[in-house]
């Protein structure tokens, strides 16, 4: 739904050219998400299946779809996702040779052109095919047609596309919006039982060993052990054993 924000700051196209100076970050997003999608449709194999998956799906009950569909990736859903990003990407009025993404883009347009049946309608790889359902049966198509229009801009300028694009970029820079979000947090380990997460816990460490040259120091520091008082256990001079001795050694000086 991302294309959709570029959807709301042009007025669906109304007022053209796209500024990638609104949201950087979106449109390179825009890009990646264009890569990926024509990388879904590369596979010959999926672009073959969808009369076959089709009249699967019409002997299915509707509860069953998505598990058919979920076999073929994510091509069900790629002409949408295509076309939209193309058109959005487009709106840009950036020359489309001699760089990656212009390359991407005509590619994109391309594969879209070759989805157009003979009902004109336009299909994406898999997609369940159910007049009964509107948007999902007409999305594909305007999406498609969309991207392809040869004549980017509306027949004449609209006041009134104008104004709420207007509106849409102020607020968009009120908002920041040219501001890349925040980086997603660390991903964390799986949660596990909670005797793992017990184990995994980092240990206590221990009180640091106090050198011998300090310890030999320290002692010398110590007063006469008075005549007669047992000797303190060794190492016990901050222990509780320790402080026993010394009480002790207090009642036979006395």
């Amino acid at each position: 739904l991302m294309t959709h924000v570029v959807y709301i700051l042009n007025c669906f196209n109304g007022y053209l050219p796209n500024r990638r100076a609104d949201c950087p970050w979106l449109y390179s997003y825009l890009e990646r998400c264009l890569t990926f999608w024509l990388r879904e449709v590369r596979d010959a194999r999926r672009a073959k299946v969808s009369d076959a998956v089709a009249s699967k799906l019409r002997a299915l009950p509707p509860s069953k779809h998505f598990e058919v569909l979920s076999k073929l990736g994510n091509s069900a859903d790629a002409l949408d996702a295509i076309a939209e990003a193309a058109d959005n990407l487009r709106g840009l009025g950036e020359p489309l040779e001699d760089s990656t993404i212009g390359e991407a883009v005509r590619e994109a347009l391309a594969w879209l052109l070759g989805q157009q049946e003979e009902d004109g309608f336009f299909y994406s790889p898999g997609q369940a095919r159910d007049p009964a359902d509107e948007y999902n049966h007409l999305h594909p198509t305007w999406t498609a047609v969309a991207a392809l229009q040869l004549q980017r801009k509306a027949p004449g300028p609209s006041p009134r596309c104008a104004a709420w694009a207007r509106h849409a970029q102020a607020a968009a820079l009120e908002a920041n919006l040219a501001k890349p979000p925040p980086p997603p947090p660390a991903v964390s380990a799986p949660d596990g039982d909670e005797e793992d997460e017990e184990e995994d816990e980092a240990p206590v460490a221990a009180p640091a060993a106090v050198p011998a040259a300090a310890a030999t120091t320290a002692a010398t520091k110590r007063p006469p052990r008075p005549a007669g008082a047992p000797a303190a256990a060794p190492g016990g001079g901050g222990s509780a054993a320790g402080a026993r001795a010394r009480s002790t050694s207090r009642g036979v000086a006395k």
